[in-house]
């Protein structure tokens, strides 16, 4: 809850306290409080989590398979998309959700030009070409995921 209201001390002296077990924790659709930090456009407080969760609490999804970058991107919150990037890089940038939607196709989708040349250039950084990119910006079937991924790791 204080990721999600902004309570960047009480996050910051609960870190100190309870570590990656309580960083870790999850409410009833699995949402992690970095995810609820980004949802709410709480940039400080996602900076903190990162450092103090890394991969594996950058790496966490939900129950619909989203993670912080989806639903920074989905919400345009363009500050907080470049942080996660930063801090998650192509492994977080390749998350691709339940459904098959990326957090480029939400931004896309929703508007967020801003963000959308955020994670453009990410892709690029990743080695994407830009029909890779494209297919990204759309909804993929599985057979079209696992095969981006093959070709950005060759």
């Amino acid at each position: 809850a204080a990721a999600q209201q902004g309570h960047t001390a009480v996050v910051e002296v609960l870190c100190e306290a309870g570590g990656e077990p309580l960083l870790m924790c999850v409410n009833e659709n699995d949402d992690s409080c970095l995810y609820a930090a980004a949802q709410q456009g709480h940039a400080d407080i996602a900076e903190v989590l990162c450092k103090e969760g890394g991969m594996p609490l950058l790496m966490c999804v939900n129950n619909n398979g989203n993670s912080c970058l989806y639903i920074a991107a989905h919400d345009g919150h363009a500050a907080i998309v470049e942080m996660l990037l930063k801090a998650g890089g192509a492994a977080l940038l390749m998350l691709v959700r339940n459904g098959g939607t990326s957090c480029l196709y939400t931004a896309f989708e929703k508007g967020h030009t801003a963000v959308v040349e955020i994670l453009e250039k990410a892709c690029k950084k990743a080695g994407m070409s830009q029909q890779q990119i494209a297919t990204f910006k759309r909804v993929m079937t599985q057979e079209q995921q696992a095969a981006l991924k093959l070709q950005i790791a060759a």
